[in-house]
């Protein structure tokens, strides 16, 4: 890697490869370099690369002197390219002569607005579905319709609905979704039938996640901030008591704003009562994501307990706050 400042001298930044395994070390020296070791070649596959690179890259730009971060990776090494597209890197060019690809992270949360990234965050913001929930919507959808879709095509078809959009902001009643979304997709049940097993789509909390949230509850504030609707919230507070875990529970359909709408994170940090540089925020939508760095937010990209836990520890944050290094 190699880091860009204000005066456009460039420190470089060595990468020996993807880190893998908790026992990998990251050295930073005296003189600026930044060296990465795999540990352990067997744990690849695993997403340390991913959570490592996000936590090397979030603290060159939490240095003033750093204005931009950059990797250069050999072509053929698809896997450390797409640990650095998961952790926010963009691929910005092509050293032909050299054989080495080229990229460029840009956070805008640091780069743009000029904030560093906070040692330890007052408060962690979570996405529910995907992340801590788990979420069968998609898979139970399959067998209402007339017409085969597959997975993939459900979910692009859900993401771009603008029945599902207008009831996760709170314009329809569940009654008024049901009978609209049945006429739009053409299922192959009644509007109350429908809505009765939409209601069991939010399945509770994936495995490991109460653990984790407990863990992290003795250090920070915890909230989440999900696109929902009032029939999953209802279900979330009353059956599968998610909510109980979070100081805070703000959904898209009560703060009439869908991610990644700007909008819906500059109302949820005002009744949170915390200031965006104070905030970290974790989805597994990289649109949700990339508009919360530009709100200000330092946002992470993760899917599952997995990658969340992974992500969390190579942040430092699964440790005492006050037992860490100021």
């Amino acid at each position: 890697m190699e880091v860009t400042g204000p005066d456009e001298r460039r420190r470089r930044i060595h990468s020996g490869g993807s880190i893998g395994g908790l026992g990998s070390a990251i050295q930073r020296e005296l003189t600026g370099s930044l060296n990465i070791f795999l540990a352990d070649p067997g744990a690849r596959g695993n997403v340390y690369g991913t959570g490592v690179q996000r936590l090397a890259s979030d603290y060159l730009m939490t240095l003033p002197q750093t204005r931009s971060v950059f990797a250069f990776i050999v072509a053929a090494n698809l896997a450390e390219q797409r640990a650095l597209m998961k952790a926010g890197f963009r691929e910005a060019g092509l050293y032909r002569a050299l054989g080495i690809r080229y990229r460029c992270q840009t956070i805008h949360a640091f780069s743009s607005f000029g904030v560093a990234m906070p040692r330890h965050p007052e408060l962690l913001l979570f996405d529910l579905g995907g992340v801590l929930v788990e979420f069968s919507g998609f898979r139970n959808l399959s067998p209402l319709l007339r017409v085969p879709l597959s997975e993939s095509e459900i979910r692009q078809q859900w993401i771009g609905c603008p029945v599902v959009r207008a009831f996760e902001v709170g314009h329809l009643t569940p009654q008024q979704f049901a009978e609209r979304f049945v006429a739009a997709w053409n299922l192959a049940v009644t509007p109350v039938d429908f809505l009765q097993d939409f209601r069991a789509w939010t399945r509770g909390f994936l495995p490991g996640a109460r653990e984790l949230l407990t863990t992290l509850r003795g250090g920070y504030r915890l909230a989440c901030l999900s696109n929902s609707n009032a029939v999953h919230w209802e279900r979330n507070s009353r059956d599968l008591e998610i909510f109980s875990h979070f100081e805070a529970a703000l959904s898209s359909h009560l703060l009439g704003r869908h991610k990644p709408d700007p909008m819906i994170y500059q109302r949820a940090l005002a009744a949170l009562h915390v200031a965006p540089h104070d905030v970290f925020f974790f989805d597994d939508v990289a649109a949700n994501v990339e508009a919360a760095r530009e709100t200000g937010i330092t946002a992470f990209q993760v899917a599952g307990i997995t990658e969340l836990r992974t992500c969390l520890g190579a942040l430092g944050l699964l440790r005492d706050p006050g037992t860490q290094a100021s």
